[in-house]
C-alpha cells in the first residue's frame, strides 16, 4: 500500500504553523496533501489513526558521531578497529537514533583517516537515519584530533580536498584546540592565509563547510571566510553573533555534549558560557540548529530531545526549539525535501501523544511512532 492518510491529528508543521485539526496524505513516501480541518477520508486510502495526537516533522540532529562510543576515551576508542568492527558498533547506535525520533543526521566525524564513507556503508541498512556525511575531519599538523582526522597543510590541501570532495557531502574543519597558554584557552590551527585557501578550495567543489571553533580568534576567522556552520563557539561575543546573523552562519550550541563534560570534568565551564549568550544569539537572529554532539566524550547517542530541552532552558520557546530541530536543520543541510510537514516533502514524521508546546520533553516521553519515507519504523 503506497497511499495512506494520517487522520485526525494536531499538526505542527516545523515552520511555525500550529493546526488543531488536520489530515496528512502520503503517497510514495512523500506528503501528497494536507487538509485542514480533518474530514472523512476516501476509502481507497489506508487510514493511520491520529486520535488528535500531535504530528510533527522528524528531528534533524546536526552533530552526530556514529563511530564514537560516548566513553571517556572517545574518539580514541575507535582506533585500530576494522571497517567491519566499526560498522557493527555504529549500526545499533544509528537504529537507536532513528527510534528516538531523529530521521536525519549530519555525521561530523566520519571515519578514522577517511577509511570509508559512513553514508555509503550504512546505505543498505534498514531503520537508520538519513545520513549527510563529512567523510573525515580536517585538522592541522599536531592539531586537535590528528590521530583520527586527516592532516591538512598548505602543500597538500588541494589534493586532500579533491579526494574528500568525492565522498563528502560537506567539509568539516577542526579550527582550534584546547591550549591553556592562549588568552582564552584555545589556539588556532591554521594561519589566515591557509584557512582562506581551504575555504576557497572547498567552495570550488560546491561543498559547504562546518567548523569546530571554540576560541574567539577562530570564530572570527570562520566569519571572515564565510563558514556555513560553526560548532560550539564557546568564546563568541555579541559582535561575533551579530556578524553570524548578518551572514546567515548557522550555530550548533551542542548543549548536551557540553553539559555531559561539565558533569564529568572539574572546572569545565563551556556549558555555562554558551548558555549565557544563547538568548542573545536568538534575539540577534543567528540561525540556530540542533546538534547534540552524540557519541563525543561522555555524551550518549539518541538524546536529541535532551538537546532541545537545554535549548528551551537557554531561552527558546518550545516552538522555536522544534523549528531549530526541523526546518532550520534542513536549511543548513541545503535540502528542502526535509524538515517540514508540507506538500512535496519527504514523509519523515513523529506522532506525539502529549503537547510538545507545553513540554518539549514530551517528544521523548510520549513518542508513539517514528515514520521515515512514509513507513512507520
Amino acid at each position: 500500500m503506497t497511499q495512506s492518510c494520517i487522520h485526525d491529528i494536531r499538526l505542527l508543521d516545523g515552520l511555525g504553523g500550529d493546526y488543531p485539526s488536520a489530515d496528512v496524505f502520503i503517497e510514495y513516501g512523500l506528503i501528497a496533501d494536507i487538509r485542514v480541518p480533518s474530514e472523512p477520508v476516501h476509502p481507497n486510502w489506508l487510514v493511520i489513526p491520529g486520535n488528535r495526537s500531535t504530528l510533527m516533522p522528524g528531528l534533524i540532529d546536526g552533530h552526530v558521531h556514529l563511530f564514537f562510543d560516548s566513553g571517556p576515551k572517545a574518539p580514541m576508542a575507535m582506533m585500530g578497529k576494522t571497517r567491519e568492527q566499526l560498522i557493527a558498533e555504529a549500526l545499533p547506535r544509528a537504529r537507536m537514533t532513528l527510534k528516538s525520533g531523529v530521521t536525519s543526521i549530519r555525521e561530523l566525524a566520519g571515519t578514522p583517516k577517511a577509511m570509508f564513507s559512513v553514508r555509503e556503508a550504512l546505505a543498505g541498512e534498514k531503520d537508520v537515519p538519513r545520513i549527510f556525511d563529512c567523510f573525515t575531519t580536517l585538522t592541522s599538523e599536531g592539531g586537535f584530533g590528528d590521530f583520527v582526522a586527516v592532516t591538512i597543510t598548505k602543500d597538500n590541501l588541494a589534493s586532500v580536498l579533491k579526494t574528500c570532495a568525492e565522498k563528502a557531502d560537506f567539509f568539516k574543519i577542526l579550527g582550534d584546540r584546547d591550549d591553556p597558554r592562549s588568552p582564552d584557552g584555545f589556539a588556532q590551527h591554521f594561519d589566515d592565509a591557509t584557512f582562506a585557501e581551504i575555504c576557497r578550495t572547498a567552495r570550488s567543489y560546491g561543498k559547504r563547510i562546518t567548523a569546530h571553533a571554540k576560541g574567539r580568534k577562530t570564530i572570527q576567522q570562520c566569519i571572515a571566510n564565510g563558514i556555513h556552520s560553526i560548532e560550539h563557539a564557546v568564546r563568541a561575543e555579541d559582535e561575533d553573533l551579530a556578524a553570524m546573523a548578518e551572514r546567515g552562519i548557522f550555530f550548533d550550541a551542542t548543549f548536551l555534549g557540553l553539559r555531559c563534560r561539565a558533569d564529568n570534568q572539574a572546572n569545565f565551564d563551556e556549558f555555562d558560557r554558551v548558555k549565557a549568550f544563547y538568548p542573545r544569539a536568538s534575539r540577534l537572529g543567528v540561525p540556530l540548529a540542533l546538534g547534540s554532539d552524540a557519541g563525543a566524550i561522555f555524551t550518549p547517542h539518541a538524546h536529541a530531545v535532551k538537546e532541545m530541552e537545554f535549548m528551551v532552558q537557554a531561552g527558546l520557546t518550545p516552538m522555536d526549539a522544534i523549528i531549530a530541530a526541523t526546518s532550520v536543520g534542513a536549511r543548513r543541510l541545503g535540502d528542502d525535501s526535509l524538515g517540514a510537514v508540507a506538500v512535496g516533502r519527504k514523509a519523515d514524521l513523529l506522532l506525539i501523544e502529549a503537547d510538545p508546546l507545553k513540554d518539549v520533553s514530551s517528544i521523548r516521553s510520549s513518542l508513539r511512532w517514528v515514520m521515515k519515507d512514509g513507513r512507520i519504523v
